[in-house]
């Protein structure tokens, strides 16, 4: 390598870092070239302080390129549209069950909000994706919400897929009602030997919010699936509560026909990102922050299932 050649690549390498951090800082750049030019002309190894320079040179344009990288995730996670954001683990009498889901904010005004909700849950070896268009308004006191959604779901495995319609109530004294209606999309499929169809349902669920731990609520749920003659009902008692900042534990106990019911823990990281902007401050007891909350329905596709003759339903065989 001949000696004007490693100004050259020195120059080049500067330049690399100076586009790459997106930066116009000449003065700085000048000074790291003279610095460098400097060392060059005093050395009397320079093929190995070019090399040293292309190294701290690379080194430093990663450092800043992941910097970069960094500062932008956190600013749209903190100035973007995503409002929500749940990572869930459960476990009941059969299987763990693992879900990330997200609320993403497609309009607002004072009293409107327009939103996509998204989700992928894991149970029992089987992945489930759930999309979701939403609509919820809030009275200009801020005390009374009511909201409607739409949702498709598909189970990847099986292909089995369902719609749905929601409808939901909140007001400042603590109740909450919210119901659902599903209708299968898919026939009978063949998985794992077993012999399954999508359900058609529905659920109600009324929740009450208790003054326990940073927030806690009690709630109960019916839910009926129907399909072809065939019907099974659910009966569900459950208790969340926040013992500590962004943290939710909750219990429940399901009943389901003339069977013994089985528990049911779950364990739900919440992060609420972005809610209304510092124009739209919430009212005391104001239902401002509900507004960008998950909507709460059931994520799992609920099947008939046939094996060896005998008929049984849930949402894995």
């Amino acid at each position: 390598m001949s000696l004007p050649v490693y100004p050259c690549l020195l120059i080049a390498c500067i330049g690399m870092t100076a586009a790459l951090s997106g930066c116009a800082r000449h003065e700085s750049t000048a000074t790291r070239l003279a610095e460098l030019a400097s060392g060059l002309s005093k050395t009397e190894n320079r093929h190995a302080f070019a090399l040293d320079a292309v190294e701290s040179t690379a080194r430093d344009t990663l450092n800043r390129a992941v910097q970069s990288t960094l500062a932008n995730t956190e600013s749209a996670l903190l100035t973007g549209n995503i409002t929500h954001l749940d990572l869930a683990l459960g476990v009941d009498a059969r299987s763990a069950t693992a879900e990330a889901l997200l609320v993403y904010r497609l309009a607002e005004t004072r009293e409107h909000f327009v939103f996509n909700q998204s989700s992928i849950s894991y149970y029992d070896a089987r992945g489930t994706l759930n999309v979701g268009l939403g609509h919820r308004y809030l009275n200009p006191s801020e005390t009374l919400l009511v909201g409607s959604n739409l949702f498709v779901d598909y189970e990847a495995d099986s292909g089995h897929r369902r719609a749905s319609v929601g409808l939901e109530a909140l007001s400042v004294s603590d109740l909450e009602f919210r119901a659902n209606y599903y209708h299968a999309l898919s026939n009978e499929t063949l998985f794992n030997s077993v012999y399954e169809t999508a359900l058609h349902g529905r659920d109600f669920k009324l929740t009450y919010q208790l003054p326990f731990f940073l927030s806690s609520d009690l709630y109960v749920k019916n839910a009926r699936w129907f399909r072809d003659g065939y019907h099974t009902t659910t009966n569900t008692w459950g208790f969340n509560a926040s013992p500590w900042p962004q943290i939710t534990l909750g219990i429940a106990s399901d009943k389901t026909d003339g069977d013994t019911a089985t528990r049911s823990f779950t364990l739900t990281y919440s992060l609420p990102l972005n809610g209304s902007d510092t124009a739209m401050t919430p009212a005391p007891s104001s239902l401002r922050a509900a507004l960008y909350q998950p909507v709460q329905r059931e994520n799992r596709i609920k099947k008939k299932m046939v094996r060896l003759g005998v008929t049984f339903s849930g949402y894995s065989s």
